[in-house]
């Protein structure tokens, strides 16, 4: 199924503005390892300047206990975003942010076996993303109080040149997928909206097509 992208002005990251995601849809992750069902669930919009996600988590424990960006932020909590702007390139951004707010960004080159990580270069200004995160116990929709953990993340299109043919327009279509990993004691659960990958969350062949609105 197609993932559509609702377009909408600008805004700053703040809980409040949580509203603005109000004329997306929500989409939902389905596990795709481990035995853990937990919630997940996502909406994104575009700008003329880049992406906004706004991703809701249930959970019973917060496994995340690194404290720096940059760090192998897989091994624990996590969620993933991977979006490919040029279908015909297997080039594409993964960008992973932790419960604790802290992120990993790579652009990954793929040969059809391997694939290969880079760190952005002049990562900041304009080229940087944005995130914030919220975690809470809550009621869920099982009647039970569960923890969930929530995260606003803004990719802005300028750390994407080089990689974009264009700035995404009415109609153009990308790549991509969303990911979460959740670790609980003795299970390890995965998660995807494009379940077609199943845990090999780098399988860029079965990306979904991302379609701005």
């Amino acid at each position: 199924m197609a993932l559509k992208i609702t377009r909408q002005d600008d805004f700053e990251l703040t809980y409040q503005n949580i509203e603005k995601f109000g004329s997306a849809m929500w989409n939902r992750m389905e596990r795709v390892g481990g035995e853990k069902t937990y919630a997940t669930m996502f909406k994104i919009l575009y700008s003329d300047s880049g992406l906004y996600f706004l991703i809701c988590c249930e959970d019973k424990k917060i496994s995340s206990t690194m404290q720096k960006d940059g760090d192998d932020l897989y091994t624990e909590d996590v969620l993933e975003i991977f979006l490919q702007p040029d279908p015909e390139h297997p080039v594409y951004l993964e960008y992973e942010i932790s419960p604790l707010n802290k992120e990993l960004v790579l652009m990954v080159s793929h040969n059809g076996e391997n694939f290969y990580g880079w760190l952005p270069f002049h990562y900041y200004g304009a080229r940087k993303a944005e995130h914030i995160i919220w975690c809470g116990e809550e009621e869920s929709g099982e009647q039970n109080c569960r923890l969930i953990w929530r995260a606003m993340i803004y990719i802005p299109f300028a750390l994407l040149e080089g990689v974009m043919p264009e700035r995404p327009s009415a109609g153009t279509v990308w790549k991509g997928n969303l990911y979460r990993i959740d670790y609980d004691e003795d299970d390890v659960s995965r998660y995807a909206f494009r379940t077609e990958c199943g845990t090999d969350f780098h399988d860029y062949k079965k990306f979904e097509d991302l379609i701005f609105e």
